[in-house]
């Protein structure tokens, strides 16, 4: 089983990353302050030294930045996600507008790229490593995809919350 990739290791990625660890996952991550890497080193997740190279080692890809102009630049740039991830799951995690999301939707769907935009809820929860809930919430999703991307659940307790407007 490929690893979980994640983009972004902040308060939020580093969170997810502490989650996935707990649970036996192996993580592979990137982030531009090297202190980030270190810390998902010691938690004894992999660090890499590009976005891209978290899309070639990892299956899903999970993007967790703090702006749109992040997002949108690790995801369609000429050296980002998509570029990279030929075939594989990318999990939106970030909190964008509904018009990039769907535009990230689209241009991955004509890159054969899976995309799932996937918030988090419970944030003070998670930040505090003691539960975390995923909810998948745009249009668009196949069951295979939210299959794929292996999120059901991180924990083996803690079960998506709602899984709306699935396509067939």
């Amino acid at each position: 089983m490929a690893p979980v990739g994640l983009v972004g290791l902040g308060l939020l990625g580093s969170a997810v990353a502490g989650r996935l660890r707990a649970a036996g996952h192996e993580v592979v991550g990137h982030d531009v302050v090297v202190e980030r890497n270190r810390a998902l080193e010691a938690i004894g997740g992999r660090a890499v030294t590009s976005a891209a190279a978290v899309a070639e080692a990892a299956d899903p890809v999970c993007v967790v930045l703090p702006s749109l102009t992040a997002v949108e630049e690790i995801v369609l740039g000429a050296r980002g996600l998509v570029a990279a991830a030929g075939g594989r799951t990318i999990v939106q995690m970030s909190t964008i507008s509904p018009a990039l999301t769907e535009r990230l939707a689209r241009e991955c769907a004509t890159r054969g790229v899976a995309f799932l935009d996937s918030g988090i809820v419970e944030l003070n929860i998670i930040v505090a490593f003691k539960e975390n809930y995923l909810e998948i919430h745009r249009a668009g999703l196949t069951v295979k995809t939210v299959r794929r991307a292996r999120l059901l659940p991180l924990d083996n307790k803690n079960p998506i919350t709602r899984a709306a407007q699935c396509a067939k």
